[in-house]
């Protein structure tokens, strides 16, 4: 997904993406990691699907990635929670991933906030601490398609990142 950012810069697919499909597709495929892990995977979306705009390929993958870190950073007995939700007469769509893992650090949650784009070379080797490219993709994916990429740290625990954005319509 990194490569085929750097490289499509003016390129990128831009057709209807069903939200509520690819979060399926995404749980489906890290349910037997979550379940390795002792984490639940929970979804919510809304009756009619949530279309939106963009390449279906990194929109999944962006989405992946966040899913799988909400999972690597929880707890066994631990809980990872997908939403969506479609605003009609904004036009604007959210999807939240919650987890109940024990959080970050003030000082982690910074530097989180802090990743922007890819790292060069020394991303390449995981290292225990250094957050990987999961999260700069998909706030790298997030703002080539014009949605926005909020972290939070809810009062109740865990972490929650929000991708939002105008461009949702009501599927058919």
């Amino acid at each position: 997904a990194a490569a085929r950012l750097r490289t499509s810069r003016d390129r990128l697919t831009r057709d209807p993406v069903d939200m509520n499909a690819l979060v399926v597709r995404v749980l489906a495929a890290l349910a037997p990691i979550a379940e390795a892990a002792g984490v639940t995977l929970t979804s919510a979306v809304p009756k009619t699907p949530a279309v939106i705009t963009g390449d279906p390929v990194l929109l999944e993958r962006a989405v992946a990635n966040l899913v799988d870190n909400a999972i690597l950073y929880n707890q066994p007995g631990g809980r990872v929670a997908v939403e969506i939700a479609q605003y009609e007469r904004h036009g604007r769509f959210s999807l939240r991933v919650t987890d109940t893992g024990q959080g970050v650090s003030d000082e982690d949650f910074t530097g989180l906030n802090a990743i922007r784009r890819f790292r060069g070379d020394e991303g390449r080797e995981r290292r225990p601490g250094v957050p990987g490219l999961g999260l700069a993709v998909a706030r790298e994916v997030a703002e080539r398609f014009g949605f926005g990429l909020e972290l939070r740290r809810p009062a109740a625990g865990g972490f929650e990142v929000e991708l939002a954005g105008t461009g949702s319509r009501i599927a058919e």
